[in-house]
Parts: C-alpha cells; sequence; structure tokens
C-alpha cells in the first residue's frame, strides 16, 4: 500500500518518532562501605548524589537499599532512574565519581577483601 501526504499538509502535522522509544532507565550502583559505617549516614549521601546526578528523575525517586552483609563490607544498592537511556554510561561516571568523593570527605571507607594466611611448618 502507498500512501501520499501532500507536503503542505505533512508541514503543519505534528510527528513522533516512534522508532526510537523514550524510556526510562533504572540504574542499579552496588557500593560497599566497612563494617562499622554509620548506615544511616552512607544512606543520605548516596540519596544526596542521587539527586543532584544530570538527567536523574524525582519521580520515581532514587533509593538506597541495605542489600547485605558480605564477606569484607555492608553491601548497599542505589537505584536511580534516568531520563535518557543514552546517557547511561555518563551518569553512572558522575555518580561513582561523587561516591568517591564524598565519600573521602565524609569518612566512609570503602573497604577492600583482606585474606589472612596460616601457614604450619613441616615437621
Amino acid at each position: 500500500t502507498l500512501i501520499t501526504i501532500p507536503n503542505a499538509e505533512l508541514s503543519k502535522m505534528k510527528l513522533t518518532n516512534i522508532s526510537e522509544p523514550d524510556i526510562k532507565l533504572k540504574l542499579r550502583i552496588p557500593i560497599g562501605v566497612a563494617y562499622g559505617s554509620d548506615i544511616d549516614k552512607v544512606k543520605r549521601v548516596l540519596l544526596e548524589i542521587a539527586k543532584e546526578a544530570p538527567d536523574a528523575l524525582d519521580d520515581p525517586s532514587p533509593m538506597v537499599i541495605f542489600n547485605e552483609f558480605a564477606d569484607s563490607s555492608l553491601n548497599l544498592l542505589l537505584i536511580v532512574w534516568i531520563s535518557d537511556i543514552k546517557r547511561k554510561i555518563m551518569v553512572v561516571d558522575y555518580i561513582n565519581s561523587k561516591i568517591k568523593k564524598r565519600f573521602e570527605e565524609e569518612n566512609i571507607e570503602i573497604p577492600f577483601p583482606i585474606r589472612t594466611l596460616y601457614i604450619q611448618k613441616e615437621k
């Protein structure tokens, strides 16, 4: 089927491109903090960072979930919805960079795994 639309009519119409979806994207950013960290403080700092992030949406609002007690850290999950799926990498970079900087300023430690080995002497 061939449909012909005169240019005059086409120029008056509002066109919507449906080939590229307008979709929100849910970012899940895991972060581990040291045992002994003030979880309420960590959550507050993470939410402040998320709310300042470019393209972050207010609705649904960012949230932080205390996810698990891991071997070397208390693991949290920062959830942020962004408006532009194409900006995912830039938003993640922004948030991770801000987390590193703010955690240093707030004296929140990001731990790394420590392994202790006991070696027995041969008799």
